[in-house]
């Protein structure tokens, strides 16, 4: 069975906003400017983001950190984006659904049995670094002991679409996460996708290659 590697906040996770709230929280605390509008995440990537802001270097990793302990504790109001679990329901049948993200583990996992989704992956991989997604892709491929012809990572952000490419596998992005569609298309992913139920499309794709062997 071929692995399908998903980013979390905004593939599964409709969690922009409460990110956005939890940096702006900080903003004093650590002397960077808050984010005035969702539309930042859109436009920029997360390297250009934290420049824009002037988010103090010496100050990165520990409010990364507190944002992210701030934002765990309100995923009870985060929803489902539409049709997703619908669509990873199809997806686990022909796929073994592996969650790649730098949010924690705890709050992916509470967020998952919440939404009666926990069953339907196999693993959940996280790390702090915003920029070692490749890194972590390349032990998933490992650990699974499978070709990276047969992993497919769908992510939200450039980051995403550049660790996939990193890792030598195909890589998708949605437009309805963190990262605008023309954003997306600069890094030329493999798919693009701009619904949830257009991921099936995965599937048809397999099934006519494997018509054409």
């Amino acid at each position: 069975m071929k692995i399908l590697i998903l980013d979390f906040d905004g593939v599964i996770a409709d969690s922009l906003s409460l990110q956005v709230k939890s940096v702006n929280k900080f903003s004093n605390k650590f002397g960077y400017q808050k984010i005035i509008s969702v539309k930042i995440f859109k436009a920029y990537n997360m390297q250009e983001i934290i420049e824009k802001i002037k988010m103090p270097e010496k100050y990165l990793i520990t409010a990364i950190q507190k944002i992210r302990e701030e934002a765990s504790k309100h995923y009870d109001k985060v929803l489902l984006f539409k049709g997703i679990n619908e669509v990873l329901v199809e997806l686990s049948k022909k796929y073994k659904l592996i969650i790649l993200s730098s949010n924690q583990e705890s709050t992916i996992k509470t967020f998952l049995e919440k939404n009666n989704m926990k069953n339907l992956f196999s693993a959940i991989y996280t790390g702090e670094k915003l920029f070692d997604k490749h890194i972590i892709i390349g032990n998933i491929i490992k650990d699974f002991n499978v070709s990276k012809k047969d992993v497919i990572f769908i992510g939200d952000e450039q980051r995403d679409i550049e660790a996939g490419k990193k890792s030598g596998i195909k890589t998708g992005g949605v437009t309805w996460g963190y990262n605008s569609k023309e954003r997306l298309i600069k890094e030329n992913p493999d798919f693009l996708f701009e619904k949830a139920e257009e991921l099936l499309q995965l599937v048809k794709q397999e099934k006519d290659e494997n018509d054409s062997e």
